[in-house]
């Protein structure tokens, strides 16, 4: 088992621990922690709680990740929020009358259906976006960089001056602008050409090579990991320039 998943399952049931610790005495919208209702409640809870958390962030979120499908985001979100929401009240509404012989009124009714949507809504959906944006965002993607064959076919003709280079495009790391020039990066040497960008993208295998911003493009061979800003190369650290940010993200996703 992973060190992340232990330490997600730590903290469920330690949360489960205390919300139900006899001598806390909590109340939750109609159950206690008094007369064991809220011990009850909170075990199927805390199932359903969890499944609106990951369902959305690690399911839902990514799906839109890699899809950019707003609607069928919106509709499973939605769907999938009301069902789990409706069966916890369902749950909630049973125990209240059964185990614990309670009587019913309009208003236990209503406080077990809204305050399920609130608590839903504000501990966990909300929490779920702001999940899924860190993970983003301080946990790059790693990536194992395959290995390279160089082959005389597999190269790429470079004319700078009046000589011509023949780089093997699987040590092609980086092209990077400068001004009206780029500049090749390959096997820890420089090659300055005459060129724009646009033209060197062209020419290059479009399933190797990425425009990551209006300065670089980088060899997605030699990319060794992936965070929201930057493309990490063994040596050098790229940053991903706004407008190419869904292109990089589709290009490794798929990879």
């Amino acid at each position: 088992m992973k060190k992340s998943t232990i330490i997600h399952l730590a903290i469920w049931v330690v949360g489960y621990v205390l919300l139900c610790f006899p001598r806390f005495d909590l109340t939750v919208g109609v159950f206690s922690g008094g007369d064991g209702s809220l011990f009850l409640a909170a075990s199927y809870g805390t199932v359903i709680n969890a499944l609106i958390f990951y369902g959305n962030a690690n399911v839902l979120l990514k799906a839109f990740q890699r899809d950019h499908e707003a609607g069928n985001y919106l509709q499973k979100l939605l769907g999938g929020f009301v069902a789990l929401t409706a069966l916890e009240s369902m749950l909630d509404l049973v125990l209240f009358l059964f185990a614990f012989d309670n009587n019913f009124s309009s208003y236990v009714l209503e406080e077990i259906v809204f305050g399920n949507i609130l608590a839903h809504t504000i501990f966990f959906l909300v929490p779920s976006f702001l999940y899924r944006f860190t993970i983003d965002w301080i946990k790059p993607k790693e990536f194992h960089q395959p290995e390279i064959n160089q082959t005389k076919k597999d190269t790429l003709a470079i004319k700078s001056g009046g000589t011509l280079h023949q780089v093997a495009i699987a040590k092609l790391e980086l092209i990077e602008s400068d001004g009206n020039y780029v500049i090749y990066h390959y096997d820890n040497q420089k090659l300055m050409v005459r060129e724009s960008l646009s033209k060197v993208m062209e020419k290059l295998p479009a399933n190797r090579f990425v425009r990551c911003h209006k300065s670089y493009i980088v060899s997605t061979m030699h990319v060794i990991k992936l965070d929201y800003d930057f493309l990490y190369l063994p040596e050098n650290q790229i940053p991903i320039g706004r407008v190419y940010r869904d292109q990089v993200n589709q290009v490794f996703q798929s990879s």
